[in-house]
């Protein structure tokens, strides 16, 4: 599922990358279209709980960065 209009833009709004931490490149980040989920596994083997996350990354070292779209109020 991706990311409606009206979720893109609380994304823009609350996602302020000013600089890569790694290369400290200065630019956009290519964000995903689309939330993923960060599994939590049991001891076995089952997937228990999942945390959806938006996925950021770095164009020039491809530094990738995740935010918890629950906490940024976007799910």
């Amino acid at each position: 599922m991706e990311f409606t209009p009206e979720q893109r833009a609380e994304i823009e709004r609350k996602l302020t990358l000013k600089e890569c931490p790694i290369c400290h490149y200065q630019g956009k980040f290519n964000v995903s279209n689309q939330p993923y989920h960060l599994l939590s596994i049991g001891q076995d083997g089952s997937a228990r709980t999942a945390m959806p996350l938006l996925v950021a990354r770095c164009p020039k070292c491809f530094f990738t960065a995740l935010f918890n779209l629950c906490d940024m109020g976007v799910l």
